[in-house]
C-alpha cells in the first residue's frame, strides 16, 4: 500500500501538482494499493483531473477545517496537525511501503519530525516541499508571523526524520538551499515540476487586439498592481483596438486604489473553478508577471506551467525560478524592469502575429517531450526506489 495524504489544501489549490504525483506513484507501484488523504473537495477535484486512470486509488475525503477571520490561524495549525496525528496512526497500523505528503505547513513540518521518530521510526516518508520554503527567507521587512514561520520551519528541515526523503521542485531550488545550512538538504532531492500535459491547448491563430493577462490570487505582495500601472502607458493602443489587458481570478483588496478603465477584470470578486479558470485563459496571447527578485528562490510557480500548459508565452522581471524555467528556450522572457517589459510590448505590436509565436510553438513542442509523463516518473522511480 502506498499512503498519500494531503494535509493542507482544499478545493482546486495545488489540483495540478497533486494530481500528477498521484498518477506519477499509481505508475510505479502498479501492484499498490494507492490511498489519497485529502479534504473533500479535492479528493473530488483530483478524481476529475486524472479520470480514467483511477484504477487501483482509493479517496478518503475529511471536511475542511479553514476558517476566516480572528480564528484563521488557530484552525489552520491545529487542523492540519489533527490530520497529521491520524494520517501517522494510520500508517503505524498498516505500515505502507512508502508515505508521502504532498505539502506541509512548516507547523506540520515540525510536528512530523518530533513525532517521527516516536510514532513511525522506520516508515518511509516523501515529503514534497513547496512555497512554505520562502519562509526561510527572513531578509527585511519580514512580518513577525513569517519570522516565527521561519524558525519553526528551519528547526524541523533541522532535525529530519532518518527515513524521510524530501523533494523540491527544480534543480536550481536545490542549488540555492545548499546555502541555507540545513541538516535535511542531505536528504533533498530535485525534481521539474510535475504536471500532466496530456491534453494541453493546441497551437491556434492568434488574432488581433494582442491579449495580455494576469491570472491567479492576485495582491499587491506580487507586485499585481503593476500590471494595471503598464496597460495606463498603453492607454492608447488599448482604445484603438490594437492591444488588451485582462486579470483573470481573485483580485485582493490591496489592490482597489490601482485598478483602472484600461483593465478588464474577469470574475475579481472569486476564485475560479479551474475549468472555468482554463477557458479564459486559453483566449490570452501572453502572460505576465512581476514577482520581486527575492521571490521564488525556493519554491516553483505552479502558474508558468499552467500558461505553458494553456498556450502562452510567459513574461516576468528577472527572478531566479523564471530564469532557470526559460533557460535556453522560448517559452518565457525575463526583463529587468516594468520599462524594459513595456518596450519589448511595443515591438511585439510593431511585429507579425506569426512571428510572435512561432520560436514559443517551437520550445512548447519540445517541452512537452523532454516532461513527458513516463519521463517525469522515471524521475521520481529514481528517488523513491
Amino acid at each position: 500500500m502506498i499512503l498519500i495524504a494531503e494535509p493542507v489544501h482544499a478545493g482546486e489549490v495545488h489540483l495540478q501538482v497533486n494530481s500528477a504525483f498521484v498518477l506519477m506513484l499509481r505508475e510505479l507501484y502498479k501492484d499498490h494499493l494507492i490511498e489519497v488523504c485529502a479534504e473533500q473537495k479535492h479528493t473530488e477535484a483530483i478524481r476529475s483531473r486524472i479520470r480514467g486512470h483511477e484504477t487501483g486509488i482509493v479517496f478518503n475525503g475529511f471536511p475542511s477545517y479553514n476558517r476566516s477571520g480572528y480564528w484563521y490561524w488557530p484552525s489552520k495549525i491545529w487542523g492540519e496537525w489533527r490530520r497529521i496525528i491520524k494520517v501517522m496512526l494510520q500508517a503505524r497500523k498498516q505500515q505502507p511501503e512508502l508515505l508521502v505528503w504532498l505539502c506541509l505547513f512548516p507547523t506540520g513540518q515540525w510536528l512530523l519530525q518530533l513525532l517521527s521518530p516516536l510514532l513511525l521510526p522506520q516508515q518511509r516518508q516523501l515529503v514534497i516541499l513547496h512555497g512554505e520554503l520562502e519562509y526561510l527567507d527572513q531578509s527585511p521587512p519580514v512580518k513577525r508571523t513569517d519570522r516565527f514561520l521561519g524558525k519553526v520551519l528551519r528547526y524541523a528541515l533541522n532535525h529530519p526524520a532518518p527515513a524521510t526523503r524530501f523533494i523540491v521542485l527544480g534543480t536550481g531550488i536545490r542549488e540555492r538551499l545548499r546555502h541555507q545550512a540545513l541538516k535535511a538538504w542531505f536528504q533533498l532531492y530535485a525534481l521539474p515540476h510535475p504536471y500532466l500535459y496530456e491534453g494541453a491547448a493546441l497551437p491556434r491563430e492568434h488574432e488581433n487586439p494582442l491579449k495580455i493577462c494576469l491570472f491567479g490570487a492576485l495582491k499587491k505582495a506580487k507586485n499585481a498592481h503593476l500590471f494595471f500601472e503598464l496597460a495606463g502607458r498603453f492607454r492608447q493602443e488599448i482604445a484603438a483596438g490594437r492591444i488588451r489587458f485582462q486579470t483573470i481570478g481573485k483580485i485582493f483588496p490591496d489592490l482597489a486604489h490601482y485598478r483602472n478603465e484600461w483593465v478588464s477584470c474577469y470574475r475579481p470578486d472569486d476564485f475560479l473553478p479551474q475549468e472555468e479558470y482554463e477557458t479564459v485563459l486559453r483566449k490570452n496571447d501572453l502572460a505576465l508577471f512581476f514577482y520581486e527578485a527575492h521571490q521564488y528562490r525556493f519554491s516553483a510557480s505552479g502558474a508558468v506551467h499552467e500558461a505553458i500548459f494553456n498556450g502562452l508565452p510567459v513574461w516576468a522581471l528577472s527572478n531566479d525560478y523564471f530564469t532557470d524555467v526559460f533557460n535556453n528556450n522560448a517559452l518565457g522572457l525575463c526583463y529587468p524592469s516594468v520599462e524594459a517589459m513595456e518596450l519589448a510590448l511595443r515591438s511585439w505590436l510593431d511585429s507579425s502575429s506569426d512571428s510572435r509565436f512561432a520560436d514559443y510553438e517551437k520550445s512548447r513542442a519540445v517541452f512537452f517531450q523532454e516532461n513527458a509523463f513516463l519521463l517525469q516518473a522515471r524521475l521520481l522511480h529514481d528517488i523513491v526506489l
